[in-house]
């Protein structure tokens, strides 16, 4: 979305009293509903939809209790959050093809992959993907310094014509605390069936 995902809970929240800035760090619950707290108090709910990150369910930031259960805790043991950064950038004017989707950077290193953001309604505007060790490297770096690489890369694909960008974000999923890690990838030996495990219920409510 090129507004960002907010677009899709918004729409869904649609008619729902929501409460932003109010994140929970702890969950008690039983037959009864659930209570829940963080640093702004204490809530008393009837149920509990929990779509926390895979990343948020390995740290200690969020506190269940009861805890997860063994069945929880073995198909959560599969899956981990991968590494990847996305940084977007939007330039006064396209140089690349307009009707491409998506291109790579190969004659870098390391590779970076680019997705034309101007075909869903963004003008003169990419993403640029990378991940593994350089995603966390970028992450680490001001916004202004990690922008370089991926210029750098357009650059050597485009030529030095390439102008520099007139706006540009991130994502920085790694160091989100509410993410801690992008997009979830089953372990090595790990298999699919623990995703459905993990979406088990975990209590009554």
């Amino acid at each position: 979305f090129p507004g960002g995902y907010s677009a899709l809970p918004a729409y869904l929240a649609r008619g729902l009293t929501l409460r932003l800035g109010h994140p929970v760090s702890a969950i008690e619950h039983d037959e009864d509903g659930a209570l829940l707290r963080g640093a702004w108090g204490k809530l008393q709910v009837d149920a509990a939809i929990l779509s926390v990150s895979v990343g948020v369910l390995h740290s200690d930031a969020l506190r269940l209790q009861p805890g997860l259960s063994a069945a929880h805790r073995q198909a959560l043991e599969q899956i981990q959050m991968g590494d990847l950064e996305r940084i977007v950038l939007q330039f006064p004017r396209a140089f690349w093809p307009a009707s491409v989707h998506y291109f790579g950077a190969v004659d870098v290193t390391p590779a970076m992959d680019f997705y034309n953001l101007a075909v869903v309604g963004a003008p003169a505007t990419l993403a640029c993907l990378t991940g593994g060790s350089h995603s966390r490297r970028l992450q680490q770096q001001p916004l202004a310094q990690a922008i370089e690489e991926p210029l750098a890369a357009l650059r050597s694909a485009f030529g030095s014509a390439v102008p520099d960008p007139i706006a540009s974000t991130r994502s920085t999923w790694w160091t989100d605390p509410y993410a801690r890690g992008a997009y979830s990838v089953t372990r090595p030996g790990g298999t699919q069936a623990a995703r459905a495990a993990l979406a088990r219920p975990l209590g009554p409510r």
